[in-house]
């Protein structure tokens, strides 16, 4: 959908460098595949508002819309829905 390649194009271009290309950490720092149900009520306030600076994510306000970020917030649960569904063997 529009959505998810919007999605995936703001990823690379604000995400990636922190959290890896195509959703797949390198380690250093949150894998978003794995984001718990509680991450994802707050995506908007993590990314936006930077309720998670004590730990070294800032905000993104001054880059990103809060369209813009719930298309990042899609494209990362498609991603996260693939791979489980891929090491689930289906």
């Amino acid at each position: 959908t529009e959505t998810l390649a919007l999605g995936e194009l703001l990823y690379a271009e604000y995400c990636e460098r922190c959290h890896g290309g195509k959703v797949k950490t390198t380690g250093a720092h949150a894998d978003l595949r794995y984001l718990s149900a509680e991450r994802h009520t707050q995506f908007e306030a993590i990314v936006l508002d930077g309720l998670l600076k004590p730990l070294g994510m800032g905000s993104f306000k001054h880059v990103l819309s809060r369209e813009e970020t719930s298309a990042i917030q899609s494209y990362v649960i498609d991603v996260a829905r693939a791979e489980r569904a891929r090491r689930l063997g289906r």
